[in-house]
């Protein structure tokens, strides 16, 4: 098996494992599959963000089988060939939230994220695709305020990805969208639609929208909460 074809397969449990703890959905939770092959730790090590953030927003941890095989893909690729600002951004997370499991193994963090100065609209929606990995609550509080006081670039950022068929960066995008003022989120909620009809079958797209309506469920239902009203 091919190292797409195993990354896939972990993507599409850990879609499966966000939706299962939607209460309007049925899907029952996913086991995740554990690879322990040179490909499979590859595949692994690949979508340690990914892993990191689901179990974080389900609530659940690594089993230890998971464990030593999560320790054993660090170890075999201690730091991905990525673009410096997007492989800082998802090392930080892995070890933010993965952080006790990973303590017989070391992640080679590239350099820190650059600062994010008054960028033009194209440059800022560059510099949040890559840093999408932190656009989870209370781990991106500078990226997450900027989100909120330009939601209009980063609208037209992701407005742009879309229409360039640039389905990968549209999607982390919309990884933001949580952080965006419910007044603001028209801009932006039509892309979240056009990328589940034109690339929601792509497994890495599927997952950043089935974690982006994870946060917007939570978001409502912690709104609903706060006024007195009962979730249906």
């Amino acid at each position: 098996m091919l190292i797409a074809e195993h990354r896939d397969t972990l993507l599409d449990a850990l879609v499966r494992m966000l939706r299962a703890t939607d209460p309007d959905r049925d899907d029952e939770s996913a086991d995740l599959p554990v690879d322990t092959s040179p490909t499979g730790l590859l595949a692994l090590r690949a979508c340690l963000p990914e892993l990191a953030t689901t179990l974080h927003l389900c609530g659940v941890g690594l089993t230890p089988v998971q464990g030593t095989a999560v320790v054993a893909a660090v170890r075999l690729v201690p730091q991905l060939p990525l673009p410096p600002d997007r492989s800082a951004a998802d090392d930080a997370v892995v070890a933010r939230l993965l952080g006790a499991d990973l303590a017989d193994a070391r992640i080679e963090a590239g350099p820190p994220s650059a600062p994010l100065p008054d960028l033009g609209w194209e440059e800022l929606g560059a510099a949040l695709a890559a840093r999408a990995s932190a656009a989870l609550p209370r781990l991106a509080p500078v990226e997450a305020s900027i989100v909120e006081a330009r939601a209009l670039d980063v609208a037209r950022a992701a407005t742009l990805a879309a229409a360039e068929q640039d389905h990968w960066t549209c999607a982390r995008l919309l990884r933001w969208l949580p952080f965006v003022d419910q007044r603001d989120a028209g801009l932006i909620l039509p892309l979240l639609e056009y990328q589940r009809i034109y690339a929601g079958c792509d497994p890495t797209v599927a997952w950043s929208l089935a974690v982006v309506d994870h946060l917007l469920d939570r978001a409502a239902l912690s709104a609903d909460v706060a006024l007195g009203g009962v979730p249906a």
